[in-house]
């Protein structure tokens, strides 16, 4: 896949419980050169098995970062950084 038009930045810190929402409507909108950057700030829930499972499901299009807990800036910036969308 060449570099998406858009990259989505998702961090997460304990929400998988609402992940499959947000990453689901994404998934549902028209425009459809995107990718998405989950940045995981440190989860102790379920995060990295969902995680896992839209990665098998969207391939390339899904980045999975696993970072230890530095906060939500932290974890945005490492998601920027990542992230190939609009190069």
């Amino acid at each position: 896949m060449s570099d998406p038009a858009v990259s989505i930045v998702l961090p997460t810190y304990n929400r998988a419980h609402l992940l499959p929402r947000a990453i689901d409507s994404i998934i549902a909108q028209t425009m459809e050169d995107w990718e998405i950057v989950l940045v995981d700030d440190g989860s102790t829930d379920k995060t990295p098995e969902l995680a896992r499972d839209y990665e098998r499901r969207l391939q390339e299009r899904f980045v999975y970062v696993f970072e230890s807990n530095a906060g939500a800036g932290a974890a945005r910036n490492c998601g920027i950084a990542r992230a190939a969308g609009g190069s």
